[in-house]
């Protein structure tokens, strides 16, 4: 399965106030990436991690399948290898399967296991895996034992509990080729895949058909405002998104222009080192209408001063709505460029950030806070 993992790519996925990673791979060398719908349905930003270390922060949807789960997206890159997908659907329980995840900092997560079953969701049938899936390997490829995509796993909480299922190729291949996309031995003429049990009633065929039309190059499907709340909450979480939202408004009329002391503190990753570090930046930011843009230093380490000379540059880009703040960054440090996700919302004097970050550096993540600098 080496073959397959520098075709298999880690996803950042910011979305108000929370960020996600997960898996995703590559299926035409001009930069198509396939990853599960679910994690994109509120995205504000999406930054597409290579194995080789190169972040891709304009990642576009161009195209989804909401009912089965699946999405497409594009990043600039060419030239990047592609993983083979099969083109025989006959999956049959208990066949061993290889399921790889998001990379780490050097090598994806592989699992190994059995397809154990079918199972319905919401109308839709998937494959249900005895493999040991983490939140990270949820949109990545699943393998046969020829190395060929026969499935995309997903990690589905629908019904109250967290279930390792798969989503079968056809419904990738049926999604490009709705799309326009023909990656080299990935579509098979015929029509477009089924469900094994498909949905006899006309007006429902339409509402399925119209979810899973492809969207134009650049667009999202799925809706971009943040959660705030639903009737399946009650009116407790009626009110409380009612308020989040006031919250935001009256925040959104402060600009965010002005020097601000940024700090994230490390409490998630890889490398075992950097747990807890707590990070300061100084940078100046320029809200111009919903755009930001920021150029800065790292300025402390754990409360340590840095020297001037060993400060490294920092450059933020981003978008502001309602008190919301979705930004990507880039830190040129001595070897390497790291870059990353901001998730803020704005408080509501206007005078500080909170919220989280998440970054391609040794996969870490943690809480992101700024106060402004008078």
């Amino acid at each position: 399965m080496r073959d397959a993992a520098p075709g298999v790519v880690g996803i950042l996925v910011s979305s108000a106030d929370t960020i996600r990673q997960v898996g995703g791979f590559v299926v035409d060398p001009s930069g198509l990436v396939i990853t599960h719908a679910g994690p994109l349905e509120a995205a504000q930003a999406i930054l597409v991690k290579l194995p080789s270390g190169d972040a891709y922060y304009r990642a576009s949807v161009v195209a989804t399948d909401l009912r089965h789960a699946v999405a497409a997206l594009q990043i600039d890159p060419s030239g990047l290898p592609a993983l083979s997908l099969s083109s025989d659907d006959s999956l049959e329980i208990g066949s061993r399967v290889v399921a790889v995840g998001s990379p780490g900092e050097h090598d994806p997560a592989v699992a190994t296991g059995t397809v154990s079953g079918r199972r319905q969701l919401d109308g839709s049938y998937f494959l249900q895996l005895a493999v040991p899936l983490s939140p990270a390997s949820s949109g990545g490829p699943v393998l046969d034992e020829q190395g060929r995509v026969v499935a995309v796993a997903a990690i589905d909480s629908r019904e109250g509990s967290a279930v390792d299922v798969a989503i079968p190729i056809a419904h990738v291949r049926s999604l490009l080729e709705r799309a326009g996309v023909n990656p080299p031995g990935a579509i098979v003429a015929g029509e477009p895949a089924q469900d094994e049990m498909p949905v006899a009633n006309t007006a429902n065929e339409a509402t399925d058909a119209a979810e899973r039309a492809p969207a134009p190059r650049g667009e999202v499907t799925a809706s971009m405002e943040p959660y705030e709340g639903t009737r399946d909450d009650g009116a407790d979480g009626i009110a409380a998104g009612q308020a989040a939202r006031e919250r935001r408004r009256s925040s959104a009329a402060t600009s965010l222009t002005g020097a601000w002391r940024l700090v994230n503190v490390i409490q998630e990753t890889s490398h075992p080192p950097y747990q807890g570090l707590e990070l300061e930046f100084r940078v100046f930011l320029q809200q111009q209408d919903s755009t930001i843009s920021g150029r800065g230093q790292k300025w402390a380490e754990n409360g340590k001063p840095i020297a001037a000379h060993g400060r490294t540059p920092l450059s933020i880009e981003g978008t502001v709505k309602d008190g919301v703040v979705t930004a990507t960054f880039r830190e040129r440090a001595a070897e390497r460029t790291i870059t990353g996700l901001f998730a803020w919302t704005v408080t509501p004097d206007g005078e500080g950030l909170q919220g989280r970050f998440s970054s391609a550096a040794s996969d870490s993540r943690g809480t992101s806070r700024a106060e402004r600098i008078e």
